[in-house]
């Protein structure tokens, strides 16, 4: 049996991945690597949809109904590095801003809406 054909190795390997995948629905072959253990997933552009605030919370819904600890990312920075808000640019700011700011409550209460957004 090759490393790759190793059940014990294959979940090892997916425990640590968070892939992309294209699109706004997930993709069938996703749906089975979350329900084989699949450590979570990241969101890009692709993934969401600006004009439909419903989109990615239907969408985090769906995966995490295949795999319900997935850990679930985006590749979102704040301020002008934005996929949330892509259309108007972020109203949350960015990590240098908030480097700037130094003050945790107002990091940590922008974490909780960057996370309330998912």
């Amino acid at each position: 049996m090759s490393a790759s054909t190793d059940p014990a190795v294959r979940s090892l390997v997916a425990s640590v991945l968070w892939p992309g995948f294209l699109g706004r629905t997930a993709p069938d072959w996703l749906l089975h690597a979350l329900d084989e253990g699949l450590a979570g997933v990241v969101y890009f552009g692709q993934n969401i949809d600006p004009s439909d605030a419903e989109q990615l919370p239907a969408l985090s819904a769906r995966l995490r109904e295949a795999r319900p600890g997935a850990l679930l990312g985006v590749d979102e920075e704040g301020g002008p590095v934005t996929r949330l808000e892509a259309a108007l640019g972020s109203t949350l700011p960015s990590a240098s801003q908030l480097g700037r700011v130094d003050d945790t409550a107002v990091t940590r209460a922008a974490g909780v809406e960057l996370a309330r957004r998912l």
